[in-house]
């Protein structure tokens, strides 16, 4: 008598994962791994690396300048990312080996099928004499911070709030940050003694919008602000939303090769900054690069409904990136 016999399937026991190295966690490296998290959790095993221990937005350097929140409450360590098939490495880079996509950091180093560079920028203070021994700089942290103490004790003389380079991130933030010392000075009662002049290499403090440029220039004028365009700071005695922009398409590449379907389209430069005015209102700027035979920029008048837009915008992306 003839038996039959039997014949089992078994699912696999394991997945095949595809192992992405991403250096730098600002807003492009966090949005990419936001993306891929949600999109191929089961078969993503990403190290996140960074130098630095916590994230924040630039824009928060500001409010740190002019005591509207404390350094605590602006830092998210980066510790506290629990996303799926992710994990963080605060590791310094030494090299990068781009053919065979291996990185050394001063902890070992890490192997990939997918290498994504996204390190940002440093600043070379020393590029512009005097800067270090006589000046300020708010564009880093530290910065900001050292700023803030010096602020309490100015009470007159001339405060200039210059660029001493082009291309520079954020195109809006020297007019933020000279509206906002104005604002500053005023609630402290010593505006009157104050000279605050704005140094701007551009003809225009938002070259891409000019409405935007418009609102400003009469806003510099009713506080007694002074513009001085086309100059360029040379001694003394790119915004992080455009990196997301960026990481978004990357991110969509990468998840159309594992799950299949059509590469995206390349990335449009399309973007949008916001701009403090002080008095707790808020415009917004959003500038098209490159879609268009020549740059876009449409300005939405300053208000409370941007500023609370804003403080949306960051609480979304903290959950987003961080997943908590």
């Amino acid at each position: 008598m003839q038996q039959k016999q039997k014949c089992w399937t078994a699912e696999p026991d394991f997945v095949m994962k595809i192992r992405v190295v991403v250096l730098g966690a600002g807003f492009a490296g966090l949005e990419l791994t936001a993306m891929l998290s949600e999109a191929i959790p089961d078969q993503l095993d990403l190290t996140l690396i960074d130098k630095s221990d916590s994230f924040h937005f630039g824009f928060s350097k500001l409010d740190i300048i002019f005591g509207l929140e404390t350094p605590e409450a602006v830092h998210f360590p980066y510790k506290a990312i629990n996303k799926p098939g992710v994990r963080f490495r605060q590791e310094t880079i030494t090299s990068i080996d781009p053919k065979k996509r291996v990185v050394a950091t001063n902890r070992g180093t890490h192997e990939s099928d997918v290498l994504v560079v996204a390190l940002g920028a440093d600043y070379d203070l020393k590029a512009t004499p005097g800067l270090i021994e006589g000046g300020n700089e708010f564009y880093s942290f530290g910065g900001a911070e050292q700023l803030r103490k010096k602020l309490s004790s100015f009470t007159k003389g001339n405060a200039i709030v210059g660029v001493t380079s082009t291309p520079f991130k954020c195109p809006p933030a020297p007019s933020e940050a000279a509206l906002m010392l104005h604002e500053y000075l005023k609630q402290h009662g010593t505006r009157d003694a104050v000279q605050i002049t704005l140094v701007h290499p551009f003809g225009a403090p938002i070259p891409p919008s000019p409405a935007a440029s418009r609102v400003l220039v009469h806003a510099f004028t009713e506080r007694g602000i002074k513009f001085m365009p086309n100059h360029i700071v040379q001694a003394l005695p790119k915004a992080g939303m455009f990196a997301e922009g960026a990481a978004r398409v990357v991110g969509e590449s990468l998840i159309a090769q594992v799950k299949g379907g059509e590469k995206p389209r390349p990335y449009s430069g399309a973007g949008s900054c916001y701009v403090e005015f002080g008095e707790e209102k808020v415009g917004r700027v959003d500038v098209d690069f490159f879609s268009g035979p020549t740059v876009k920029g449409e300005y939405l008048g300053a208000s409370i409904d941007l500023a609370r837009e804003k403080r949306d915008f960051a609480a979304d992306r903290i959950k987003r990136w961080f997943g908590t």
